[in-house]
């Protein structure tokens, strides 16, 4: 019953401010009064009772009406009731109502507190309305609520961007990625991870870094995440960083913070390395062999000769020139050429006729002979110091292990250093390169992993440590001493010699000097024991034999079995070199500081080992391209000039990053103009450099094998000047 009379008490109240309402047109006909019910409530909208009857309870909203509630939003409305002392009446249901379809209530009625408030949530709709909500409660007065239902107003998102990568950022590209209003854009793991974010209108570049934007105009409620990529002072991509779970606020700032942090340096990529090797005075049979009777042989032809030739007089039976008794032993025998060199002293009838026919070569050759002979001490020099060229190519592994890489190495050519008709100090000459696979020995590949770990130093903040495993050298080093010998050495003693047995047939020309010999051992014994005849026959059959031993020599060095180089320090490590990006884009561009404690191992006898003193170096820089024209490169690149990586008067051409704005085959004033670098010509007429291979690359013009140089003194002293291929001007 108590229930029954509270809704009847409460229709009661609805008549009562029904009465009231029917009063307010007559206070509406005044221009000053409120036009809405709203206005009539005043701040409260809480109406008075008849009056000629008064409430024993007030009911009032805590707060102000109207009330803006933007669209799907909720908003907590509270009602207090009081007595006539003003003291709160707990326990008190209070029944609520809308007018209008604008929106929901949460409950119908709800029971005041212990502080005498009852709440009701209001849910607004997606339309634009204004209703009302009538609160009221038995013997209190009612009180109705204008709630006005509207779209929110735009707000602005300010972004702050700072940066805490090593490598200095120039600007910031900043991406605002938004959601529809009441849910979020993918959270910052999944959009740095992305390879593309998802297409935004709010996109600005920030510098200088940190700074700040302001976005304007987002609608309310939009959720965003903020995407920054940071550049360095070339443009290239450095750094990133993201902040999410945002949501813009109405009519009102919002804040997003990012802080970019350094991208992972990139290690993949071909390097070419120029490596220097010392194998010092003894070398593994049968390299150590073959150098020596090269030396042997140039040191002193008449020796060789002289030696095949008593040996020939001995084996006719006449003489026991060559017969002695080895140091040790208990018999006589002949001597080997090896065991005359090497105890000149005992064998007195060799050494004359060795003095002897030196003169007489002198006298018949002249001074060609004399520098045969003086090669024979640069000959071991020339094949056991020299460099090579090698090839770095580093990828990543097939299963990803933490900091760890792909290695395949390969020596691609070799470097000697040969100054025989060299000006003094002209380095340039005497360095002279020889490519492998162009010399009939392809190269070798050696692969195994390197494990990298950050190790910076002064004035190289990026700068990665890369630890070597033991691995075998990817060398032939038959390759390096035939290689020395046919294209240096033997040349270098008679026009068009290539080999050996050429030499010897050159200096000791047997059909010419067998007359001579026979004459000089006859001579020697008193009576004719040997004709010319004879001699020539015994000093052809000495070139042979020696061209023979040499040739089996020759199959064992290039025989895939043979003596290799393998780094292995003694605590088992393979060496180590420094991967270094100078140029702060997070890719290694040079190798530096590279060192390796090497010794030879055989693979036939693996307690055979011989170590090398002097450790194997090396530095080198990101592979040349090798680019005919700019047609070659990206549209941000160009095809340059550089200085070849085996320090020698040559160079490369690749693909850089283009430097100036001016094409190659424009006019310029400076090289910074030019996208190649490089402004050539004479003055008042220069034009940027083009590279080219052939006149197609050039538009007509021609393709001008010396179009320019570069000074190579700053690569290496004494390297001078070298010419790159170009187009000439029109």
């Amino acid at each position: 019953m108590t229930r029954i009379a509270m809704k009847i008490s409460n229709v009661n109240s609805v008549l009562r401010l029904a009465t009231a309402l029917t009063m307010v047109p007559l206070a509406g006909c005044d221009k000053d009064s409120p036009s809405d019910l709203t206005q009539i409530a005043g701040d409260a909208d809480t109406l008075p009772g008849d009056s000629d009857q008064s409430f024993p309870y007030t009911l009032s909203l805590i707060g102000t009406s109207p009330i803006s509630v933007t669209f799907g939003q909720s908003v907590d409305l509270r009602f207090r009731i009081v007595d006539r002392t003003n003291a709160v009446v707990p326990s008190r249901t209070v029944l609520f109502a809308l007018t209008g379809t604008g929106g929901t209530l949460s409950v119908t009625e709800r029971t005041t507190d212990a502080l005498g408030v009852a709440m009701v949530r209001f849910t607004a709709g997606m339309g634009t309305t204004t209703i009302s909500l009538t609160a009221t409660a038995l013997d209190a007065n009612p009180v109705i609520v204008s709630l006005q239902i509207r779209g929110e107003a735009p707000g602005d998102l300010r972004v702050q961007v700072s940066s805490a990568a090593r490598i200095s950022v120039a600007r910031a590209q900043i991406y605002v990625i938004t959601a529809a209003s009441g849910t979020l854009p993918e959270p910052c793991s999944a959009l740095l991870a992305a390879t593309m974010l998802p297409e935004t209108p709010y996109l600005f570049v920030q510098s200088p870094i940190p700074g700040q934007h302001t976005f304007t105009d987002f609608p309310a409620g939009t959720g965003v995440a903020v995407v920054a990529y940071g550049q360095n002072a070339a443009g290239d991509r450095v750094a990133q960083g993201c902040d999410d779970g945002i949501t813009i606020l109405a009519d009102g700032m919002t804040s997003a913070s990012v802080s970019m942090t350094q991208l992972p340096a990139v290690f993949t990529g071909d390097l070419d390395a120029l490596v220097t090797l010392n194998l010092g005075a003894a070398l593994p049979q049968p390299y150590e062999g073959y150098v020596n009777t090269v030396t042997e042989i140039l040191t002193s032809p008449a020796g060789i000769a002289a030696y095949y030739v008593l040996i020939g007089v001995d084996n006719a039976g006449f003489t026991t020139f060559m017969d002695w008794t080895p140091p040790g032993a208990t018999e006589e025998r002949q001597a080997t050429l090896d065991e005359v060199l090497a105890n000149q002293n005992i064998f007195g009838t060799w050494r004359d006729l060795t003095t002897d026919l030196d003169n007489e070569l002198t006298t018949q050759l002249g001074e060609p002979y004399a520098a045969a002979k003086a090669l024979g001490p640069d000959i071991r020099g020339l094949l056991s110091s020299f460099d090579v060229g090698s090839r770095v190519a580093i990828g990543e592994l097939s299963e990803t292990v933490a900091n760890q890489w792909a290695v395949d190495e390969s020596y691609q050519a070799i470097v000697y250093t040969w100054d025989q008709s060299c000006a003094v100090g002209d380095v340039g000459c005497a360095r002279r390169p020889f490519v492998l696979d162009e010399t009939g020995y392809a190269p070798l590949h050696a692969g195994y992993n390197v494990l990298t770990s950050y190790a910076p130093t002064t004035g190289a903040t990026e700068r990665y440590r890369a630890q070597m495993p033991p691995h075998l050298l990817p060398l032939s080093y038959g390759a390096v001493v035939m290689t020395g010998v046919s294209e240096l050495v033997f040349p270098s003693v008679c026009d068009g010699c290539q080999n050996l047995t050429d030499v010897m047939q050159y200096l000791l020309d047997c059909a010419t000097l067998g007359a001579w010999l026979s004459n000089w051992v006859n001579d020697l014994v008193g009576f004719s024991i040997v004709d010319a005849a004879d001699t020539q026959a015994y000093c052809e059959a000495g070139v042979a034999d020696v061209a023979t031993s040499l040739e089996d020599d020759v199959i064992a060095m290039t025989a895939a079995d043979a003596p290799a180089l393998e780094a292995r320090d003694a605590n088992n490590s393979g060496g180590t070199f420094y991967l270094v990006d100078t140029d702060s884009n997070l890719s290694s561009d040079q190798l530096r500081d590279l060192s390796m404690v090497v010794h030879w191992v055989d693979p036939n006898d693996a307690a055979f080992s011989q170590d090398v003193s002097s450790p194997v170096t090396g530095k080198g820089r990101t592979a040349a391209t090798d680019c005919d024209a700019d047609t070659d490169c990206s549209a941000e690149q160009s095809c340059q000039l550089l200085a070849s990586y085996l320090e020698v008067r040559a160079l490369e051409t690749t693909c850089k990053k283009a430097i100036g704005t001016v094409a190659g085959g424009d006019d310029c004033t400076q090289d910074n103009q030019c996208r190649s670098a490089k402004c050539v010509g004479a003055t008042g007429a220069k034009l940027c450099f083009a590279a080219c291979a052939t006149v197609a690359d050039c538009g007509g013009a021609s393709c001008d094998a010396e179009r320019t140089t570069l000074n190579l003194n700053v690569v290496r002293a004494g390297l001078g000047e070298a010419y790159g291929r170009g187009c000439a001007a029109p």
